[in-house]
């Protein structure tokens, strides 16, 4: 029996308790009470690979997995019910492929830049369509600003040039032709920054010393200010941006004057992004810390601990990633709600009708999954504890490339056909172990992942199973789990065959 993904089980697999030693099923526990997370929509989750996630078209979400094992670049886009709308995907064509892209939801609603600054990027359009991409500022009528390489910077549409700039007394050429950083602020101001340590060889024009610089352009591209010094721009604010420098990070002025400044312990694991609607500033330090910050004034306004920063939606919301933990915060600093899993959160976006779109990473580092949950709607409690899997009869192998001997993304992440995905339903949170035996109790040899430990949350989650275990064998053998719940150990086992 088959299914297309977590949301249609149709068989039931019978469930065996079997109490384990009161002391041990204690010494694993977890704790007895979570609040409860945010209700999963209908027809989700889906299996996609993990990545950046964006709004996409239609209100649903698009999610972007780059898999630098063997160079695949795939964007995926879904309804809102699940479904899977388009798939754009293509492998790089680079030599060193640095840096790796920040895909973003462009001003004409193209997703991009995708693939490797230096060599080789690309964006995908709406309707999934891989089109040329930009590297710098994308404007809602599709113009590109951006740097060709040199000290200066060019808007074009298409294959018109609508403006140039060049900055004068001063040459600049990339290393590894990576293009200098760029930000845009929300009156349009431009800001492109040349001659970072590491970031290119540069000059005053005749071979001599100059200095680093922040670059201010008008919307029309003619000059504004200039800036000396190492300041890399970070995040455009509503009249200024945010940079970093040697020692932190600071707010600098359409003029150039700083606004603010802020020192860092770690300045170069700085992460910032800005809300400036609301005149927010969100600063992840080095310590793994996330700051909320005035933009007018560099102002502390609360800070929490949290791993990664995954967005700002346009509700003012703030969404933090702690482990499995996606939690949303006011502006006000205000805890809203978290979301629990068993998997580590990728990243995650706020969708125009209120909906947030979670990706987590999958346990084989393949084997992912893409989210869609009602903020609204608490998920409701579970009564009983279970567990079930998708499918029973299961192909577990992944094509592979012939050059790296890896299983593709294309198999692994985004055909439904391999592998199972097994729901957890859980009453209370708990430790959750999963084996895989033969008929005869034995370990099921040739396998990568062995033994699979996980901390469920309380409510339902969601695990894929035995995906790109090329090795397996065919036949008949049994997936054993282990959890607990009210101080005993439970087990089920699973029969299951592979192809």
């Amino acid at each position: 029996m088959t299914s297309d993904g977590p949301g249609h089980h149709r068989r039931r697999i019978t469930q065996r308790f079997l109490a384990l030693p009161f002391g041990v099923a204690l010494a694993l526990i977890a704790p007895l009470v979570a609040s409860a997370s945010p209700a999963i929509e209908r027809g989700w989750p889906v299996i996609a690979p993990a990545g950046e996630v964006l709004p996409g078209p239609g209100g649903g979400p698009v999610v972007i997995s780059d898999n630098q094992a063997n160079f695949d670049i795939t964007a995926l886009a879904f309804r809102k019910t699940g479904a899977r709308r388009w798939i754009a995907s293509r492998k790089l064509g680079c030599g060193n492929c640095e840096p790796p892209t920040t895909p973003r939801l462009n001003a004409d609603g193209t997703f991009g830049p995708i693939g490797s600054l230096s060599d080789d990027f690309w964006a995908v359009s709406q309707t999934g369509a891989i089109v040329a991409g930009c590297a710098g500022v994308t404007l809602n009528d599709g113009t590109c600003i951006a740097s060709p390489g040199d000290a200066s910077v060019e808007a074009r549409r298409g294959r018109a040039r609508l403006w140039k700039y060049a900055e004068p007394n001063f040459s600049w050429s990339s290393g590894f032709e990576i293009p200098p950083l760029m930000a845009r602020d929300s009156a349009g101001v431009i800001y492109v920054q040349w001659g970072s340590k590491g970031a290119g060889v540069f000059s005053d024009g005749a071979g001599g010393p100059a200095r680093a610089r922040l670059v201010a352009l008008n919307p029309d591209g003619s000059f504004r200010s200039r800036a000396l010094g190492e300041l890399e721009p970070l995040a455009g604010l509503s009249d200024g941006v945010v940079v970093r420098t040697a020692k932190g990070i600071a707010a600098i002025n359409q003029d150039a004057t700083r606004r603010w400044t802020r020192s860092l312990a770690r300045p170069r694991q700085a992460v910032v992004k800005a809300d400036p609607a609301r005149e927010r500033v969100y600063l992840r330090d080095g310590l793994r810390r996330v700051r909320a910050l005035d933009a007018r004034t560099g102002k502390q306004l609360w800070q929490r601990s949290a791993a990664m920063i995954a967005s700002i939606g346009a509700s003012g919301r703030i969404y933090l990633v702690t482990g499995g933990n996606l939690v949303a915060v006011s502006p006000a600093g205000k805890v809203l709600w978290r979301n629990r899993s068993p998997l580590s959160v990728a990243d995650a976006a706020e969708l125009p009708d209120g909906r947030i779109a979670i990706s987590t990473n999958g346990i084989y580092g393949w084997g992912a999954f893409l989210t869609r949950v009602n903020p609204k709607r608490e998920a409701p409690p579970v009564r009983r504890s279970r567990i079930r899997v998708s499918r029973t009869v299961i192909n577990p192998r992944c094509s592979t490339d012939s050059d790296f001997d890896l299983p593709l993304a294309q198999e692994c992440d985004i055909n439904r056909s391999r592998g199972t995905v097994m729901r957890i339903d859980l009453r209370r949170a708990s430790k959750v172990k999963i084996r895989f035996r033969e008929l005869d109790g034995s370990p099921t040899p040739r396998l990568k992942r062995k033994a699979i430990d996980l901390r469920a949350p309380a409510g339902v989650s969601h695990v894929r199973l035995l995906v790109s275990e090329n090795r397996l064998k065919a036949g008949r053998r049994r997936i054993l789990v282990v959890y607990w719940e009210g101080g005993k150990g439970r087990v089920v086992r699973i029969p299951i065959r592979t192809t």
